[in-house]
């Protein structure tokens, strides 16, 4: 095996791998994917509230409980508002505008998403 064998079978696997990130499939599910992480996170907590605190034998589980459910609930609205914006606005991303027009989108987006997670923690 030769150098140039090598270099041909790299190639042929840049150019297969370009085409599975430029599918349809592949841009669909990668678009619903934004902003997974904070989902990621209220999985998380929301497992450390619900699984019995068995390190902890002081009154600290109740506090360690406490803030887990607070970063779960707003990380799910901050989730939400961020869906929201995309929703409200499907033309107006701020990754797809420039100067002063995504200043204005990346506003908008930042005060939407604000008033989702103000609006669920004022809720008990």
């Amino acid at each position: 095996m030769n150098i140039s064998d090598i270099r041909n079978f790299f190639a042929r696997v840049a150019v297969l791998a370009a085409a599975f990130c430029a599918h349809p499939f592949t841009l669909a599910v990668r678009d619903r994917l934004r902003a997974v992480s904070l989902l990621i996170i209220a999985v998380v907590t929301l497992w450390l509230i619900t699984v019995p605190n068995a390190f902890v034998q002081n009154t600290n589980a109740v506090k360690v409980g406490l803030i887990a459910w607070l970063i779960c609930k707003e990380s799910v609205l901050a989730y939400l508002g961020y869906w929201i914006d995309r929703l409200l606005h499907p033309k107006s991303r701020p990754g797809d505008l420039k100067d002063i027009e995504r200043m204005a989108a990346e506003k908008r987006r930042a005060f939407i998403v604000c008033a989702a997670m103000l609006a669920g923690g004022l809720y008990q």
